[in-house]
């Protein structure tokens, strides 16, 4: 439950974020394979290594795993082992930061694996015990790709200042344009002014869609108060 905290003093809005997910292990012997299985087969072909991002407490050292993968037919190649350290920190500091490991895909061209349908990663703890966190995992080859032009949707979000009046209730639309001639899904987010959590949805955007409606009641009274403030965001999911 604890959202944590940014090491640069950044918020990150809002603190549990729908469809952000790591995959967490916590093992007392090792030997426990930990096996990641996406819902479809992905390709690691042209590849020369998988890479992973791999976050472990601060402070510990000595962290090790061995990497395997499967393709769809079962075929299994274990790609090496990975060490991992955690970062210096006190309770004062942000330390439990993800690093970076690559282990060569070579093994499992050499199994005859089908590069191009990998089925699921598999993580092995080799020490005695201990916790870790796979935030992400992709297949990597020197240099950058060549950049393609794409025609993304925008969403711009506007801002709107109301009176609440002496008393009832009152609805206000909150002003959102979408733009370009793609179609595309944002993560949209409302905050609750009372209790500072926020409510999210995937909204599609773009031609052919409804667009992003957000309506905000107000109500109306008689006392003083400060100005209240019902923030909207949304992220980028696809084609925005």
């Amino acid at each position: 439950k604890d959202p944590g905290s940014s090491p640069h003093f950044a918020q990150w809005r809002p603190e549990h974020e729908a469809g952000r997910r790591a995959v967490a292990l916590d093992w007392k012997k090792p030997g426990t394979i930990a096996r990641v299985t996406p819902k479809k087969p992905l390709s690691v072909k042209g590849a020369k290594s998988l890479a992973l991002r791999v976050a472990v407490p601060p402070n510990t050292s000595g962290t090790r795993f061995d990497v395997s993968v499967k393709d769809t037919k079962g075929k299994r190649a274990e790609l090496g082992s990975v060490r991992i350290d955690g970062l210096p920190g006190t309770d004062r500091t942000t330390s439990y930061w993800a690093q970076e490991v690559r282990v060569p895909l070579t093994a499992a061209t050499r199994a005859k694996l089908n590069l191009g349908r990998i089925a699921s990663l598999e993580l092995t703890p080799k020490s005695s015990s201990g916790k870790a966190w796979l935030m992400d995992a992709w297949s990597w080859k020197p240099g950058t790709p060549a950049v393609k032009a794409a025609g993304l949707a925008r969403v711009d979000i506007g801002t709107l200042t109301v009176k609440e009046g002496d008393s009832g209730f009152r609805t206000y639309q909150v002003p959102v344009r979408t733009t370009g001639k793609n179609a595309g899904a944002v993560r949209l987010y409302v905050d609750d002014p009372e209790t500072g959590r926020s409510t999210g949805r995937l909204v599609k955007v773009g031609p052919g869609t409804t667009g992003i409606k957000v309506t905000v009641k107000v109500e109306g009274n008689k006392r003083y108060g400060w100005d209240k403030t019902h923030g909207v965001a949304v992220k980028a999911v696809r084609g925005t």
